[in-house]
C-alpha cells in the first residue's frame, strides 16, 4: 500500500495546502505539455515514472484560486520537490510537461504560467535530476505565451530553450515596433545557463542578422539595435558598426534608454546617477555593454 504512505510525505511536505483524497495520474504524452488551473479540482499527471501533481494553497481557510499554483513532483526514490509559480495565479491556466531536456538526465519537468499584463508573460520553472534527486531551476519570465518543449537544436544532447531577448522589447521603440535578438538559455548540472554567445548557436544569429538587415537600411532604431546585437554575437560588430551608423533614423522621437553611474541592483537607477545618452549610437552602444553584447 505504498500510495497512502506517498500521500503522507506530500502533504507533510506541502503543509497548507489544500488537498483532497488522492487523484488518479492521468497518462499525458513525454516531450509536451497537459494544462491544469484549479477549475480543474485535484489532478496528477504522469509519464515516464514521474508524478506531478498540481496544488492550491490556502491560509487558514477556503482555498485560494488568486493564489500562486504549487506543483508536486513525485519519483521515487527520488524525495518529492515542490515547485511553485510565483508569479501566476491558480485561476489560470498552467502547462505541465513531462519528459527528457538533456539525454544525460533522465525524465525532467517543465511547468509554466501566465502571469496577466498587457504582452507578458510567461513564467517558467522546471524541476531536473541532479545525481539521485531533484533540482529547481526558475527559468525566468518571458514575453509571450507558453513555450514549446526545448529541442536540442545544437546536437550536444541538451535540450535549447529558444527566447528572444526581453531587454530589448520597449528599449527603442514601442512594443509592436520592437525586434529582439535570439537568446538560448540551456540547464546544465541543474542551473540555468545562457548559452547565446556559444558558437553552435551561430546559424540562429546569422538568420536573425539577415532578415533585419533590410529594416534596418530603412532607418527602423528597434530593428538596427537588434541587428548590432545579433552581429556582436557573430564578432562582427565592429564592422556592422558603420551600417548601423549609416541607417539609422536621425528624426525618431522614441526616448532612448539610459544609464546608471552606480549598479543599483533590483531598485530604479537614482535620479543622480542616471545617464542621459544625448545620440542613438551612444545609447545603443551603452545597452549592448550593459547587456553583454560588447565589451
Amino acid at each position: 500500500m505504498r500510495f497512502p504512505v506517498m500521500l503522507t510525505m506530500v502533504l507533510a511536505l506541502t503543509g497548507g495546502i489544500a488537498a483532497a483524497a488522492g487523484p488518479v495520474a492521468r497518462a499525458i504524452k513525454p516531450n509536451s505539455f497537459a494544462t491544469w488551473s484549479a477549475a480543474d479540482g485535484r489532478r496528477s499527471f504522469r509519464a515516464l515514472g514521474v508524478t506531478v501533481t498540481p496544488l492550491v494553497p490556502r491560509s487558514n481557510g477556503p482555498r485560494s484560486d488568486d493564489a500562486p499554483p504549487v506543483f508536486i513532483v513525485s519519483a521515487p526514490p527520488a524525495p518529492p520537490i515542490r515547485l511553485t509559480l510565483s508569479d501566476t495565479s491558480a485561476d489560470h491556466d498552467s502547462s505541465i510537461g513531462i519528459g527528457e531536456i538533456n539525454k544525460s538526465e533522465g525524465p525532467a519537468v517543465i511547468v509554466q504560467g501566465w502571469t496577466g499584463g498587457a504582452h507578458c508573460c510567461t513564467q517558467i520553472t522546471a524541476a531536473v535530476r541532479v545525481g539521485k534527486v531533484f533540482r529547481a531551476v526558475d527559468l525566468g519570465t518571458w514575453d509571450g505565451e507558453s513555450v514549446p518543449w526545448p529541442k536540442d537544436i545544437s546536437g550536444d544532447g541538451i535540450g535549447d530553450f529558444v527566447m528572444v531577448d526581453n531587454a530589448f522589447l520597449y528599449a527603442f521603440g514601442c512594443y509592436a515596433c520592437s525586434y529582439a535578438p535570439p537568446q538560448v538559455i540551456n540547464i546544465r548540472g541543474g542551473r540555468r545557463v545562457d548559452a547565446s554567445a556559444e558558437p553552435q548557436f551561430r546559424r540562429l544569429f546569422e538568420r536573425d542578422l539577415q532578415r533585419l538587415r533590410p529594416l534596418c537600411a530603412k532607418g527602423d532604431n528597434p530593428a538596427c539595435a537588434a541587428y548590432a546585437a545579433d552581429a556582436a554575437r557573430l564578432g562582427r560588430f565592429a564592422a556592422e558598426w558603420p551600417f548601423v551608423l549609416k541607417s539609422y533614423s536621425r528624426t525618431d522621437t522614441w526616448d532612448l534608454p539610459t544609464g546608471c553611474r552606480v549598479d543599483p541592483g533590483d531598485n530604479a537607477c537614482p535620479d543622480a546617477q542616471t545617464i542621459n545618452y544625448g545620440t542613438y549610437p551612444e545609447a545603443l552602444r551603452a545597452f549592448l555593454r550593459q547587456n553583454g553584447y560588447i565589451g
